[in-house]
């Protein structure tokens, strides 16, 4: 299984996150994707974190600063399927 898996439809992205996001490498996966779909005419993004069960701050950042930058190329990113866990870090 990848750690983050896309699926494109005709209007937005689902980007499925699978496992914890507390490493460099992971976070930095994170933060290139995002940086990729943001300027794109395409840039409505549905977050799935149904198979996530930790952030670490890093992460936390990476999705924040990804809402700011999504905003700046008038795109969305939306979370779903978090933990009660994660919901209490945001």
């Amino acid at each position: 299984m990848q750690i983050i898996d896309i699926q494109e439809f005709d209007t937005f992205k689902v980007m499925n996150l699978n496992g914890d996001f507390v490493g460099t490498e992971e976070v930095n996966q994170l933060r290139d994707i995002f940086k990729d779909i943001a300027p794109l005419p395409k840039n409505k993004v549905i977050i799935n974190m149904q198979n996530v069960s930790y952030l670490n701050s890093t992460a936390l950042g990476a999705l924040l600063s990804a809402n700011a930058l999504f905003e700046k190329h008038n795109g969305k990113i939306r979370i779903c399927n978090a933990s009660d866990y994660i919901v209490n870090i945001f």
